[in-house]
């Protein structure tokens, strides 16, 4: 037997999860991930916050250091707006990841001649080997104290659902008849 009337759970669920989407955008550093986190309420009474992004588990879990392939280079750029990769938006799944051409490459290396001939930092980075990143666990921050507010959410849903099916007695008394 269901507490709440279906449509009422449904509708409990996105505002409780939409709560819970703004609380989890403010904890999330990486505006590629605070922009693509999306809620989805399922038929089946179950609200989860989602990111499509393939690499968004090593960002909230940590990465482990690697070693690069021989011959393969780890490249970013100082500015991303300079990194041709991701011209049309960041790599959402491995089938989107896109290496640099041996043009680009070749004018990125110039760029960093160029660059440390005048003095300033280097255009484009380019590493053989990671070290290891360190977690931003916000999904696990934000799990702290959800039941709580999940709680209080639905006392108050609950509360104003009783009141406003509850059948009149005299002046001023109330009794709930609710089928549930």
């Amino acid at each position: 037997m269901a507490l709440f009337p279906e449509d009422m759970l449904e509708e409990l669920l996105f505002y409780y999860g939409t709560e819970e989407l703004e609380a989890v955008r403010a904890l999330i550093q990486s505006a590629t991930l605070r922009e693509a986190v999306r809620l989805i309420v399922e038929p089946d009474g179950l609200a989860r916050l989602f990111i499509p992004h393939f690499w968004a588990v090593y960002y909230h879990d940590g990465r482990p250091g690697f070693e690069a392939p021989s011959g393969k280079f780890l490249i970013y750029f100082a500015n991303p707006e300079d990194d041709p990769r991701i011209a049309d938006g960041y790599p959402v799944t491995l089938e989107d990841v896109r290496h640099l051409t041996r043009d680009e490459y070749q004018e990125g290396l110039e760029r960093n001649e160029e660059n440390a001939q005048r003095g300033l930092p280097p255009f484009m980075f380019v590493l053989r080997s990671v070290g290891p990143a360190g977690a931003h666990p916000f999904f696990d921050q934000l799990a702290e104290g959800a039941a709580e507010r999940m709680d209080q959410l639905a006392r108050a849903t609950l509360d104003t659902y009783v009141q406003d099916n509850a059948d009149e007695e005299g002046p001023e008394k109330k009794t709930a008849r609710i089928r549930l």
